[in-house]
């Protein structure tokens, strides 16, 4: 097991950021074919390596709903996590198709599923990375965070990730290749598609996570530490971390920040000479990353968060009337069409209705059923307080055919216990066909 020292880390001095570099003015701007996504505002943001072409991507990003992790593909395409889904969007904020991430297995069996946390679509845009994490205290086991970490195609609906993992943080180092993160032991790991995960970097003395190597592959930065003791550091990679084993001998180092709480996501220019990151007040750049001391890091997209920098320019054309990942609103929990988390958002929208009977979606016994208004490929999830407790997958052959989704007798319990009318429980349906998708929700009222 590879581990590193501390004094491979420290050769060429520390470099100011944070509060320390507070003061700097701007550099003027740099002349940039390339772009950064992030989140301002719960929002989908781009702007040029430069900070200049600044373009809010997405509208309907809220406090309480907000975009995060997004990702971006080579030519453009971007994918971010919002509420239990992935969005795939254009640079103008156009939806391509949503996707419900498959339920994962975690390091006790226990199956995960919920908020992806981390989203990271693949250079060429055919695959997207996903996280789950979850707090759980089960039995015969430590109680404590566990996360699990799938692959699935991009375009399409998958019953089931192709690559999975107890891991989290996934970073693409080529089209068929990721970095994960893990606990002590296993901080920095190596995955090809279809196989195990197997441990490339571990640190003996703190922890170290949510890597990213350059794209040529010679260069890779982390977060190090935890709390006070953050700060990011980068490495040269001694070896092939593209493909193959992993490298034989350590990354030599080059450099790090000082240390302070809030250090995140260390992102590399597409040419591997500019390292940027986030801090509590937005998103920092280092120019030259292998000079470390000078110039010092600016401050180049105050209020930003979760960067993810790639080669496709800042060029999202016009708007669409529909764009900005609008949502299309119906008629709430308990009516015939549901609202909230409809899908238009200058996407191709799928209409459909969901129909229940006497107008009320009841949790009769252990059953739920429901109509759906459409011939169509669909997801039913059904959440408990945000939490999904039952799901099914499936297609219909006609409009207006019932999905009926089973509980068990503990869920069905705790259905009950919620009372009548509670909005805690929601059943949520995406539905797609011929390319266009949808999605509707309904409350459900126990009985």
């Amino acid at each position: 097991m590879n581990s590193l020292p501390i004094s491979s880390r420290i050769r060429r001095g520390m470099v100011a950021a944070g509060c320390a570099a507070a003061a700097l003015a701007l550099s003027p701007a740099l002349a940039s074919a390339d772009s950064i996504v992030y989140v301002k505002d719960g929002n989908v943001w781009l702007a040029s390596g430069s900070g200049g072409n600044q373009y809010q991507v997405t509208t309907d990003g809220t406090a309480e709903h907000p975009y995060r992790s997004p990702s971006q593909a080579d030519d453009g395409t971007i994918a971010a996590g919002r509420g239990d889904e992935i969005v795939r969007m254009k640079q103008n904020g156009k939806v391509l198709n949503r996707l419900d991430p498959p339920t994962l297995m975690n390091s006790v069996s226990h199956p995960m599923d919920g908020v992806p946390v981390d989203v990271a679509i693949s250079p060429d845009g055919t695959k997207v990375a996903y996280t789950f994490s979850g707090y759980e205290c089960p039995i015969g086991a430590s109680c404590g965070a566990r996360t699990a970490t799938g692959i699935i195609p991009s375009d399409r609906f998958a019953a089931s990730a192709t690559t999975t993992s107890y891991f989290h943080s996934p970073s693409w180092v080529t089209n068929s290749r990721i970095l994960n993160s893990g606990g002590y032991g296993s901080h920095i790991n190596l995955q090809d598609l279809g196989t195990e995960a197997f441990n490339w970097l571990t640190d003996q003395e703190t922890d170290l996570g949510d890597a990213e190597v350059t794209r040529a592959g010679d260069k890779f930065a982390a977060v190090r530490g935890y709390g006070s003791s953050t700060h990011i550091i980068w490495e040269r990679v001694n070896g092939n971390v593209q493909s193959g084993p992993k490298p034989a001998d350590l990354p030599e180092g080059i450099c790090y920040t000082n240390e302070q709480p809030g250090f995140d996501q260390p992102t590399w220019s597409p040419d591997g000479k500019q390292l940027a990151w986030a801090e509590p007040d937005g998103i920092w750049v280092h120019r030259d990353a292998e000079a470390c001391t000078t110039p010092s890091p600016l401050l180049l997209l105050p209020g930003g968060s979760e960067p993810d920098w790639g080669p496709a320019d800042v060029n999202p054309g016009p708007r669409e009337t529909t764009g900005g990942g609008g949502t299309t609103s119906g008629s709430g929990g308990g009516g015939t069409t549901g609202g909230g988390g409809g899908t238009t958002g200058g996407g191709a929208p799928l209409g459909f209705t969901l129909k229940s009977a006497k107008g009320k979606l009841r949790v009769t016994g252990r059953v739920v059923k429901v109509k759906v208004g459409c011939a169509c490929s669909y997801s039913a999830k059904l959440t408990l307080k945000g939490r999904t407790i039952a799901r099914k997958r499936g297609s219909l052959r006609k409009a207006g055919a019932t999905v009926t989704i089973k509980l068990s007798a503990k869920q069905a319990r705790a259905v009950r216990k919620l009372g009548r009318g509670s909005k805690a429980l929601r059943l949520v349906v995406t539905a797609s066909s011929g390319g266009a998708s949808g999605t509707r929700s309904l409350t459900v009222a126990p009985r």
